[in-house]
């Protein structure tokens, strides 16, 4: 299953008709069934397609998938699973952005895989304090920015560092709480902890990309042939 792209051309069966249907949201959606490709492609496949109408987005999703039994693997249930793996994806890009995996701290496979089990397991503890922030709040934890929270977060720690030694650190924490004492210690230390910068910004819809059409630089070469063409050649007058 994968999202159709805009230059990829479908071909429906007109011997078989289109279903409608709902997903789990409540958005209308249409199944069809066809091919990808021109009749004249040996690559042509069978596919069956998912047209979900999104009020209020930039665009419908349009969805393929070579399930072409729709009694046995639901629309509503394949765009449920398609929306899962874009949580998935968004996830990955967070923790790409926010914890600056574009650049490695090293160029063996054990420095790689190191550097991104870290990102995922700040990720994690990120996502645990933002879900105590916004119980405190009475919010959705949605609406609390991964990457604000984390510049802070960032600053007290790199603080610590300064003020404490490792060892200092490790004499105030004798002993490994239990899963139900750091619950209990998380919701009162985070239950008064807010800050106005952690908000997330609302989304911003997206600008149709600008195009000029007009140069905005010249050369001189440019100008004279330009001036060559518009300008008549001058007569030249012949005496006797």
């Amino acid at each position: 299953m994968v999202r159709l792209h805009g230059s990829t051309s479908f071909a429906p069966d007109t011997s078989r008709p289109a279903r409608t249907g709902t997903d789990r949201q409540g958005r209308t959606y249409q199944e069809s069934w066809g091919w990808l490709g021109s009749e004249s492609n040996k690559h042509r496949r069978c596919v069956r397609r998912i047209h979900l109408a999104r009020p209020g987005e930039d665009e419908d999703l349009i969805l393929v998938t070579s399930l072409l039994d729709a009694d046995a693997y639901p629309a509503a249930d394949l765009l449920w699973l398609y929306h899962q793996r874009w949580d998935i994806e968004r996830a990955f890009q967070k923790v790409t952005e926010v914890f600056g995996l574009q650049r490695l701290i090293g160029g063996t496979p054990q420095a790689c895989i190191f550097q991104f089990a870290f990102c995922l397991l700040l990720y994690n503890s990120m996502q645990l304090l933002r879900g105590y922030i916004a119980e405190a709040q009475r919010r959705a934890a949605e609406t609390v920015s991964v990457e604000k929270l984390f510049d802070d977060v960032q600053r007290e720690l790199v603080a610590c560092n300064v003020i404490y030694t490792p060892a200092e650190v490790v004499v105030h924490y004798p002993a490994c709480p239990s899963a139900a004492e750091l619950r209990s210690w998380l919701r009162q230390r985070l239950e008064s902890v807010w800050s106005d910068t952690w908000e997330q910004s609302p989304q911003r819809a997206r600008r149709a990309p600008h195009r000029n059409t007009q140069r905005t630089h010249n050369s001189v070469y440019r100008i004279l042939r330009a001036h060559a063409t518009r300008t008549p050649a001058p007569r030249i007058q012949q005496t006797c």
